[in-house]
């Protein structure tokens, strides 16, 4: 007889509540409706990426962005305050982005904000799937007995 083993984790808030470390701000775009270029050109979605990053007023310290085979571009760009990813699929006119930024030192919601609502519409996607996840403040405490 075979047994799953299950092993749960307790996990306790700390810093206290309000002290989160960061926003993440997570999309799935679908039926983009944006030139095709941007989807399937690392130079042309590069320079999207980081005119959105520019104008959020976040640094960018690094970027790569690679042309995929036989089509579309993951990208990412490394800033003082964290980072943004996104990935898309020409063919199938869609696309994912995370923006991850810290607020540990100063409050960059509304700048993730920016950049995530700039490159919506940019992109202009039709449909959407979007998670914001509040980072930190979550730590591993230990395991439950079994």
């Amino acid at each position: 007889m075979n047994t799953m083993i299950r092993e749960s984790k307790v996990v306790e808030r700390w810093p206290m509540d309000g002290a989160g470390s960061g926003l993440s701000l997570l999309g799935e775009w679908y039926g983009c409706g944006a030139r095709r270029a941007l989807l399937e050109d690392a130079a042309h979605l590069r320079r999207l990426c980081l005119f959105a990053a520019e104008s959020a007023g976040l640094r960018i310290m690094a970027h790569l962005f690679h042309q995929l085979s036989p089509s579309g571009v993951a990208g990412t760009i490394l800033l003082a305050e964290s980072h943004l990813a996104i990935h898309t699929w020409p063919d199938e006119r869609s696309a994912t982005l995370d923006v991850f930024v810290g607020t540990r030192s100063r409050n960059n919601r509304a700048k993730a904000r920016a950049i995530y609502s700039f490159l919506r519409d940019g992109l202009m996607p039709d449909k959407e799937n979007f998670l914001q996840v509040a980072r930190g403040g979550i730590a591993i405490a230990g395991l439950a007995p079994r």
